[in-house]
């Protein structure tokens, strides 16, 4: 392995929801607080979208399943997957791959047909094969995180089933293989602090207030960005970040920048993504399984000024149907003019200086030393984590280096650019700490820092209270609130 420790003079961002289809093609959570499927309640709430403008709560787990919900069906003529393994397949699998794929899963896992299939791109090997492999996978483990893996006992009973020849067996009681979730609970009604409650959604027309679908074409991995200008005048807080699914079939993750100045693009402007956010940060993200975002009860996340800030919304498509699919999935965002005690930003920590040389294994490491806390003596309280690296990245690491010379893990995830997620990472910054983030790269020849997919990054956003007291500089392309000196 060869190592790059960039250091300073200082210190003395289904998965894939979906199973892919090679081994050339995630993550393990930190400490994230994901939707938990159970049962027949396997897949993340689809949370179509709303106008209100008027009082919320956060919710407090999974919605029960509605009136009309799909029941099993009766008996079924031909072999059946027995129920234990049915079951399974349901509670970890359903919400993507169902009868009826979601989040860009590729193929459906239901029936006893869909097992013993062959696994797309690899000749003589089974799904079921495939399905045991990956869910053992601990750097590209399905179900993907934020998504709880498999226990050890129900791992057990699909194991028990693929060496016993994965063949046929008992259905489930009043019913065949056990069909999709098919849960999709609304948004709950917006906090009643928040006098700005507004969805960001893909739309197709380009232009302020446009309500047409976004047109996703039949591709396999599309990334479109959404430009939005902010509604509000002066300064806010934002409190909460609920995801809004349109069509689960396409919608893959999304995450979401701030800009504090609208500049060129206009509200309402579409462009291709390539993973370029200069001078942006990352606010939320979501993923298949995750939860909406909410800030602390006495704390306020810092938002561009208005009226020329700009929000800009990444969504990643990966549409199998074959068919065009108009989508407008996006985000609810609820702030407030009455700021609450304390104001989190989102910091960037890593490193810039990333010489990938040639073909293997690379580490870069970034160093963050916040100097503000060792003036004022007072502690920096971390919330969140969004790694952000770019297609070679394989995993990320970022250690408190604390003042008596001991060492905590804030976050050591693997990293898979197809399914960025945010991870919670409660942890507190003495005067005095400092914190190093690593990333590792596999790479197939040379390759720099950079903002288009095919250059490489080494970022860590922090959410962190009070805003602003990590800041260090040290951004190449001026990131703010950046901490990589």
């Amino acid at each position: 392995m060869r190592t790059l420790l960039i250091t300073a003079l200082l210190v003395a961002g289904c998965g894939s929801a979906e199973l892919e289809k090679s081994d050339t093609d995630a993550t393990s959570s930190a400490t994230p607080q994901p939707y938990t499927p159970t049962g027949d309640a396997a897949t993340p709430p689809e949370v179509p979208a709303t106008d209100a403008m008027a009082p919320s709560t956060p919710p407090s787990g999974p919605p029960p399943a509605p009136a009309d919900a799909a029941v099993p069906p009766g008996p079924a003529d031909g072999p059946t997957l027995p129920c234990e393994v049915s079951a399974v397949l349901a509670t970890y699998c359903g919400a993507c791959h169902g009868t009826t794929p979601n989040f860009g899963a590729p193929m459906p896992l239901v029936t006893l047909a869909d097992l013993q299939a062959p696994a797309p791109g690899q000749p003589g090997v089974a799904m079921y094969d495939r399905v045991l492999a990956r869910m053992q996978d601990e750097q590209r483990m399905m179900p993907p995180p934020p998504n709880p893996p498999v226990d050890a006992a129900d791992l057990e009973i699909v194991r028990a089933w693929v060496e016993g020849g994965a063949s046929a067996g008992e259905a489930c009681e009043g019913g065949g293989d056990v069909p999709d979730a098919g849960m999709k609970p609304e948004l709950p009604p917006p906090n009643p602090e928040c006098d700005y409650v507004f969805e960001l959604r893909a739309h197709g027309n380009g232009r302020p207030g446009d309500d047409t679908p976004y047109m996703v074409p039949p591709l396999k991995d599309l990334y479109v960005n959404f430009s939005f200008q902010v509604p509000w005048m002066g300064d806010v807080h934002a409190l909460e970040f609920h995801p809004i699914v349109d069509d689960a079939r396409v919608l893959h993750h999304y995450l979401l920048y701030t800009f504090p100045v609208g500049g060129a693009l206009a509200d309402g402007t579409i462009l291709p993504g390539i993973g370029m956010h200069p001078a942006e940060s990352l606010v939320a993200g979501w993923a298949p399984g995750g939860s909406p975002t909410m800030m602390p009860a006495d704390v306020g996340l810092e938002m561009p000024r208005g009226p020329t800030g700009r929000l800009t919304l990444e969504v990643h498509y990966h549409n199998e149907t074959g068919e065009v699919v108009p989508d407008r999935s996006g985000v609810r965002v609820c702030a407030t003019s009455r700021k609450r005690t304390n104001t989190a930003a989102v910091s960037l920590l890593g490193t810039e200086i990333i010489p990938i040389l040639g073909p293997g294994e690379w580490q870069a490491t970034g160093i963050c030393t916040p100097i503000f806390n060792i003036l004022t003596q007072e502690p920096i309280h971390i919330l969140t984590s969004g790694p952000h690296l770019h297609r070679r990245g394989r995993h990320i690491t970022t250690k408190i280096h604390r003042r008596d010379g001991s060492e905590e893990i804030l976050l050591d995830v693997p990293f898979d650019f197809d399914n960025q997620i945010m991870y919670d990472t409660p942890a507190i910054i003495n005067p005095g700490d400092w914190l190093s983030t690593t990333c590792t790269y596999e790479s197939t020849g040379p390759a720099f820092f950079g903002v288009r997919t095919e250059d490489e990054m080494c970022q860590n956003y922090l959410t962190t209270w009070p805003a602003g007291r990590m800041d260090t500089g040290g951004s190449i392309i001026l990131e703010a609130h950046a901490c990589m000196l």
